[in-house]
């Protein structure tokens, strides 16, 4: 997997000084036609509605992707982890666990990395790609502090699945930045949308 450096000419909301990697190209329309596309569907998928034989597809997109992450990150000790917060609160029963699988499998090779969720949301919104809200100014007023487990890293890296303007990343930068985060951010992303 060849990571690419992504630019403001490519997403609306990123500023010149944010770090952020893309993987490939996420094809609007394209269902599982196109390989990226077939990963994140796969992934993205509720256990809750998979149907039979379904779960072998969604495992294997998580270790696919803990192979990318593997490439991208190598074997530095303390690497940190986190996710943008899905648009369900994780007591919503359509939640679908998908970052905190593929974080467990990442640490149940890298047991030196962390895993931290500094921000969570307050109530469950419709997903962006639904026509929920691409404001990073909006996503943050549903954010709450959850701050850092392990205390701050030096580097935090922030995935996503499918990145379409940035809002999502901006908006976890700058609520990151507002709770007195230092470090530096790295945006990581599989696919940028086309």
């Amino acid at each position: 997997m060849e990571w690419h450096k992504l630019n403001q000419a490519q997403l609306n909301c990123m500023k010149e000084h944010d770090c952020w990697v893309h993987a490939g190209e996420y094809v609007s329309g394209a269902g599982y036609h196109e390989p990226m596309n077939s990963r994140i569907i796969n992934f993205k998928k509720s256990p809750l509605k998979m149907k039979p034989g379904e779960r072998k597809h969604r495992e294997r997109a998580i270790k696919q992707f803990k192979k990318d992450i593997e490439s991208l990150l190598g074997s530095y000790p303390k690497i940190a982890l986190t996710a943008v917060p899905s648009s369900r609160r994780k007591d919503d029963p359509e939640y679908t666990n998908r970052f905190e699988d593929l974080f467990q499998e990442i640490l149940n090779s890298h047991p030196e990395w962390i895993v931290e969720w500094p921000v969570e949301i307050k109530e469950t919104t419709e997903a962006s790609h639904n026509s929920g809200p691409r404001d990073p100014d909006l996503l943050m007023e549903n954010y709450i502090w959850k701050g850092f487990k392990h205390g701050k890293p030096e580097v935090l890296h922030v995935f996503d699945d499918v990145i379409t303007t940035g809002a999502h990343l901006r908006a976890v930068s700058d609520f990151l930045r507002s709770h007195n985060y230092k470090g530096k951010i790295i945006g990581v992303c599989w696919a940028k949308a086309q």
